[in-house]
């Protein structure tokens, strides 16, 4: 039994976030949870409101766990929102909300609390998602924007960090059962309601998304996951976990060809 570890969890209380403070902390790890809407689960955790958009707030918190531990084995950012847009037509404060959540917060966070890393092993877990690893899909742009942006950065952030000795690990993830896409359907009336382009394609879109929706799996399968990253003397560069396979394979054919299926088949 591990003792004495203390993890700082983002996104601590959603879908993912839960169950994963859940294993870790039930496999002996001290758990540091963070989130925006604190719903304490355990009493075992120190749970902290935090709006990782929030520079001061991060700052204040950072000085109440300090108080508890002077030491963290490792970060895992969990936290993020998904919306759904045209970005041809779509708001830009809907855009900057989702880059201020799903990578500057994760930025802030990583940027105060990785000199707290002092543990051998020390590791950081940022989870991004699959669609980091694919073409672009129409009408997702604002999501997937953040995710590639938040991946590129955990590779520089590992190639800056292994010279300190600390891991830098990321989480491509398929969909699960959470909170982040409880809101897909309203992002998508939203988007239909106000297109002035889109309406017969995103008529069409709707029968694939309630497909890829109904494939979300339990957040238990990911919590493990981050157990075993933890507990993994040299883990991987990165995880890959329940992608998409129709995803997988319309990504692997050429871009013209790609396009000429999303034009014909969402049309």
């Amino acid at each position: 039994m591990i003792s004495n570890k203390y993890v700082l969890v983002t996104g601590a209380c959603g879908g993912l976030g839960k169950d994963t403070v859940e294993i870790l902390s039930h496999n002996g790890y001290k758990i540091i949870a963070l989130d925006k809407n604190i719903v304490k689960y355990q009493d075992d955790v120190y749970y902290f409101n935090c709006d990782i958009t929030d520079y001061k707030r991060i700052q204040e918190v950072y000085n109440e766990v300090y108080k508890i531990t002077k030491s963290l084995y490792a970060i895992i950012n969990l936290c993020g929102i998904y919306k759904m847009d045209s970005v041809y037509e779509g708001d830009i404060n809907k855009l900057k909300d989702v880059i201020d959540v799903n990578f500057y917060g994760i930025y802030m966070i990583n940027q105060t609390f990785a000199k707290m890393l002092c543990d051998k092993g020390k590791r950081i877990i940022n989870c991004t998602s699959e669609l980091a690893g694919y073409s672009a899909i129409p009408f997702n742009g604002f999501y997937s924007l953040s995710k590639v942006i938040l991946d590129n950065y955990s590779d520089t952030l590992r190639r800056e960090l292994m010279y300190l000795d600390i891991k830098v690990i990321k989480v491509q993830a398929g969909s699960f059962s959470t909170k982040l896409l409880d809101g897909a359907s309203s992002e998508y009336d939203n988007l239909l309601n106000n297109t002035k382009y889109y309406k017969n394609q995103m008529v069409k879109l709707k029968y694939m998304m309630d497909r890829e929706l109904s494939k979300e799996r339990d957040p238990k399968i990911f919590g493990k996951l981050i157990l075993k990253i933890m507990n993994k003397k040299n883990p991987k560069i990165c995880y890959h976990i329940k992608r998409s396979l129709k995803l997988r394979i319309m990504s692997a054919l050429p871009e013209r060809m790609q396009d000429k299926l999303y034009k014909s088949i969402v049309k």
